[in-house]
């Protein structure tokens, strides 16, 4: 009964539908279950009590339908009561339907069992073939190892066929020495090569003098960026005429080695005496074959006019060749100022040593010439007029031989003169790259804002120095005065590819769009821009742009700048282009855009036109001279908000790039009686120079410097007295800064200086004797590096001098507190030090990074790019505390 009860439940349910607590198949088969219950069941009994009931229910139903007839209410009740049975009829139907549906099941599982009886034995063919599979790749294997023992021995076929080549340069070389032989003899030597040597080199001084008078120039040009763009140029044409001139010099070099040089030395004029002597020695023996001795001396004679002859001829197609190339060297000048000189250095060395040779040489002809002269007395008594003949052309060899020396002298002393003006050209042109490089950073600081003409113009293009990079980074300093809701601001695109990046102001938020190889990729960063002053000299709305893309992966920031009291954090917005792509194919010759876009990207970006003041723009740490364009359209300057260039020191933590310093002097009247700094710094280099003061004159130094992570502070009163101090610990993977504090007294209290360093809790002092007293009061000093013009070349054995990248705070120097920006010169600081991602590192074999785990989704990727010489190394390893 409780199951009919049941039932009958789950049929007044039925209209409602299939529930979680309702279900259909279950009331079907419960409906069956009755069904074979009421089957089973005998009710022969019951009929007569049905028939007893029916007839009352008969009568009951006249009764009924009398009332019927009187009560419609009743009629109601019948279409119920048919409604309840057509609901029978159709449970009925979807019991006969179901099991149907079971029949359809047992057939499909008859047809999965079949198709599980396939997939059995082709697992078993792919076990089969897999084995095969293995087999093979051993041969495989076999076959690669055969190939790789080929390819070595290919290579030592290389190297030795590298080997025959130098033979063949070599003898083609002595082919060239043999043609010169004569050269040394030719009254013309000096004319031809030893003056053109000398006005060389002259003409190498005046250059080397033109070019630091050029350099000059350039100190009164760096006022405008026109002016600096031309100064440039001008150093540029000065770097050409100083490759023209140590061209020259490496050519008179050459010229002097082939000259200087002998050549073959059984072809020499002792060689050539001792065939006399022993001629003379046959005439003293056989007298009787006397004139046939002389005329083998005339013949010999004859060929050497010939040969004078013949040497006369090349000398004068040399000489040709010589002007030829002096003019093609002029003309067609290489970038290897530096190395040109090194080699005509390498060369002039090793002319030296030859004409030193070539004095031994000759010292031994004037010895054996004059033994020659002594036997040839002897000879006398054969045949005198023979032997005077003899004894003019030993005369005349020795004549040779004493020109021959002289010429050598001659030759020496020149080489000596162009080995100096080459070591003095090769200072003069290092100083020369050192004060471009200082100049090319004194232009980096220059700060020219941007924006529209009064036309509302402004385009601009840019040759930025580019390279294919899987990370990039773009920094800029933004703010909108105009009621414009639409900006392009960048757009940097690939020549040969799809690849592109561009940020854009749309409807007052910053988009940043990219395309890495597989397809464009759009963020938008939520801030809305707010309008600034006319004059943008609302320093609160300001904004500072910075997109970090790392592979596939773009992250976009927009910070408002100097907001007074704690600053709104906005969550930097990031998303992905598709994976696999994360190589930005960009290259020096591709155009960087502001406010334009070339013809290919009009469907690449929502903008085509520039509006807004842009302050600074800086490219993977390399800062956009927005003067030093190569073309330009409209644009006009606009006033940047004076907090942008100077900020109160106690706001922020500097950024030092790693590749900056900040260089300084001091300021004070009266030196005091000790020489301090405070500084504090957070970075993970192991070696880097935290502080530097340099008395180059007293060769005296005060440093502080990062050596393997710890702080090491030394202080040279002379070469023999140093006072060092270590600090114990490693500091360089702090997370929050570390102070430092260090002291030395200047001048020795009772024989003796003491030195005092504090670095965080740690206290230290020291004590040095003897030595003169420091005297660094008004030399310049230097924060996290060192300038272009430092003479790195004479401290770098003695101090750490590696610029630093990471943060420094808080300094100062004899207490007085310094600012970069305002205090001194700087390069490669950075106004704050947020944390930054790191997108390279490199590794010395013994170290290693570990960073945060991140969980993996269903469907994730990650990457990253390498170099190594090694051929077994471990590049990643994820596991759980303990587990390998």
């Amino acid at each position: 009964m409780r199951s009919l009860a049941d039932t009958i439940a789950y049929l007044k349910n039925y209209a409602i539908g299939e529930t979680p607590s309702i279900s259909v198949g279950g009331a079907m088969l419960e409906a069956e279950k009755i069904l074979k219950e009421i089957q089973m069941r005998n009710f022969t009994k019951f009929d007569i009590e049905a028939e007893i009931e029916i007839s009352k229910a008969k009568l009951l139903l006249n009764r009924i339908m009398k009332m019927d007839q009187e009560n419609p209410h009743i009629q109601a009740l019948q279409v119920r009561i048919k409604d309840i049975d057509n609901k029978l009829n159709e449970l009925l139907q979807r019991i006969n339907a179901a099991n149907s549906k079971t029949n359809e099941a047992a057939m499909v599982n008859e047809s999965n069992r079949r198709r599980l009886s396939r997939v059995k034995e082709y697992s078993a063919e792919i076990k089969s073939t897999r084995q095969i599979v293995d087999d093979q790749n051993f041969n495989s294997t076999q076959l690669l190892k055969e190939a790789n023992k080929n390819l070595i021995n290919t290579r030592i076929n290389y190297d030795d066929l590298a080997n025959l080549l130098v033979d063949l340069r070599n003898g083609s070389n002595y082919l060239e020495e043999f043609e010169g032989l004569l050269w040394r003899l030719n009254i013309e030597y000096r004319d031809k090569y030893v003056k053109r040597a000398h006005d060389h080199a002259m003409e190498l001084m005046r250059e080397s003098i033109r070019l630091e008078s050029l350099f000059n120039k350039t100190r009164d040009v760096a006022d405008g960026p026109l002016r600096a763009a031309k100064a440039y140029q001008r150093i540029v044409d000065a770097l050409l005429s100083a490759e023209g001139a140590a061209k020259n010099a490496s050519l008179a070099a050459e010229t002097a080695f082939k000259v200087a040089y002998p050549g073959d030395p059984e072809e020499s004029l002792v060689r050539r005496a001792t065939l006399s002597l022993h001629k003379s020695q046959e005439l003293h023996s056989k007298g009787e074959k006397l004139k046939m001795t002389l005329g083998q001396l005339y013949a010999e004679l004859d060929n050497q006019r010939s040969a004078l002859g013949t040497t006369k001829g090349i000398l004068d197609v040399t000489d040709d060749r010589l002007n030829a190339l002096k003019t093609l060297m002029e003309t067609q000048l290489t970038s290897s100022i530096s190395s040109d000189i090194q080699d005509s250095l390498e060369r002039t060395q090793t002319t030296h040593a030859n004409v030193q040779r070539t004095l031994d040489h000759v010292n031994s002809i004037h010895v054996n010439l004059t033994i020659i002269r002594e036997r040839t007395q002897e000879l006398n008594r054969i045949d005198a007029s023979l032997l005077n003949e003899i004894r003019d052309k030993i005369s005349a060899g020795e004549s040779h031989t004493m020109k021959g020396v002289r010429l050598a002298n001659n030759l020496r002393k020149t080489v000596d003169r162009i080995e100096n003006r080459g070591n003095d050209l090769r200072e003069r042109i290092e100083a020369l790259k050192r004060k471009i490089k200082q100049t090319r950073q004194y232009a980096s600081s220059i700060r020219v804002s941007l924006t529209t003409n009064s036309s509302g113009i402004c385009t601009r293009k840019y040759r930025p120095s580019l390279q294919p990079s899987t990370t990039t980074s773009i920094l800029l300093s933004y703010a909108i005065s105009s009621s414009d809701k639409n900006a392009l601001l960048m757009y940097l695109g690939s020549h040969n590819s799809s690849d592109f990046m561009a940020v854009e102001m749309v409807n007052r938020k910053i988009e940043f769009s990219w395309d890495a190889g597989g397809g464009a990729q759009r963020i938008t960063h939520p801030l809305k821009l707010l309008t600034n002053t006319p004059q943008v000299s609302d320093d609160t709305r300001w904004y500072h742009i910075t997109i970090n893309r790392i592979g596939n992966i773009g992250q976009l920031s927009v910070t408002p700048a100097n907001i007074e009291g704690p600053a709104e954090v906005v969550t930097p917005v990031s998303n992905a282009s598709p994976p696999g792509f994360s190589k930005m194919d960009l290259l020096p010759s591709d155009i960087l855009w502001i406010g334009g876009i070339p013809a290919s990207a009009q469907n690449i970006v929502k903008t085509n036109r520039f509006a807004g003041c842009l302050h600074t723009l800086s490219i993977d740490g390399e800062h956009i001279g927005l003067w030093n364009f190569t073309e330009s359209e409209g644009c006009g300057a606009c006033n940047e908000g004076e907090e942008l260039v100077s900020r109160q020191a106690d706001e922020i933590a500097l950024g030092f790039n790693g590749k900056g310093y900040f260089k300084g002097t001091n300021r004070i009247r009266i030196p005091k009686q000790h020489y301090s700094t405070v500084l504090a710094f957070k970075s993970l280099d192991e070696d880097a120079l935290l502080f530097l003061a340099v008395n180059e004159v007293k060769n005296q130094f005060f440093s502080i410097a990062l050596d393997n992570g710890h702080v090491v502070f030394t202080v040279q009163f002379d070469p023999q007295t140093r006072l060092v101090m270590k600090s114990s610990k490693q500091l360089n993977n702090n997370e929050n800064m570390v102070q430092i504090q260090a002291t030395v007294q200047n001048k020795a209290i009772a024989g003796a200086r003491m030195g005092r360093l504090v670095v965080g809790d740690q206290n230290q002092l020291g004590t040095v004797k003897g030595g003169p007293d420091l005297d660094l009061s008004y030399v310049p000093y230097y924060f996290g590096g060192v300038d272009p013009e430092f003479n790195k070349e004479r401290w770098s054995s003695e101090l750490i001098l590696r610029s630093l990248l990471g943060c420094m705070a808080g300094l100062s120097v004899l207490e007085e507190g310094k600012n970069p920006l305002t205090d001194g010169q700087y390069y490669g600081v950075e106004q704050s030090c947020p944390e930054k991602p790191l997108n390279d590192v490199g590794f010395l074999g013994q170290g290693f990074i570990e960073l945060q785990s991140h969980v993996l989704k269903r469907e994730s990727n990650f990457g990253f790019t390498f170099q190594t010489m090694e051929a077994d190394a471990l590049l990643m390893l994820s596991t759980f505390i303990g587990q390998v």
